[in-house]
């Protein structure tokens, strides 16, 4: 019901371009799986490039991670979350973009086997890891709302599903190990994501 209401309110400022003002300029926040992140300001990204009729933008900026080590501490990984889809040039605002790919970090847990002996003996491991949940050209169901374009800066605010399905990166069996099973993280989604964007162009 929450994601249907926020699609409806999308869809109703696009006839009213006033509704909603923008966020402060260097704002990237977003909710997913019940979590509230906002990036810092100094670390946003973007950029906007024209091309064939189109305005391809992209915001992206660090996230840091924090999970549990194996030996009892803590481990803070770097990685990233962004945003990228294009517009029509030209094209009155508020629009929903095209071509939309959203990409944020999520900590779970890893179950993959390892390698016991170079002969391909195996043992199951769980360990804490961050995979990216994404939302790739799913135009369907990834709404993203451009509410301000110049040469400038960028305001959007989007709504969509994310989910892990590229394990290879971040959890996978090790390569000399016979695995009986598939790696697999949890919880790998799907996820309803929800944030907003302003930011300058940087490039």
């Amino acid at each position: 019901m929450t994601r249907l209401l926020l699609l409806l309110t999308l869809a109703g400022c696009a006839a009213d371009p006033h509704a909603l003002p923008p966020p402060p300029l260097g704002t990237f926040c977003y909710t997913v799986a019940g979590v509230d992140t906002c990036l810092g300001a100094s670390d946003l990204a973007a950029t906007r490039s024209p091309t064939d009729g189109n305005i391809w933008f992209g915001v992206r900026a660090p996230v840091l991670m924090t999970i549990a080590a194996k030996d009892g501490g803590e481990s803070m990984l770097e990685r990233s979350a962004e945003i990228f889809g294009q517009i029509r040039e030209g094209e009155l605002l508020p629009t929903l973009a095209r071509d939309v790919v959203i990409s944020v970090p999520l900590a779970g847990t890893c179950r993959a086997q390892h390698a016991t002996s170079p002969f391909g003996g195996c043992m199951p491991d769980e360990t804490q890891v961050v995979c990216q949940a994404r939302s790739v050209y799913e135009d369907a169901s990834a709404q993203v709302l451009i509410d301000l374009l110049t040469s400038t800066e960028i305001a959007l605010r989007f709504t969509a599903t994310v989910d892990v399905t590229l394990l290879s990166d971040c959890c996978a069996n090790d390569a000399v190990c016979h695995a009986t099973e598939p790696a697999s993280f949890s919880p790998g989604g799907p996820d309803p994501i929800e944030g907003s964007v302003h930011a300058a162009f940087t490039l």
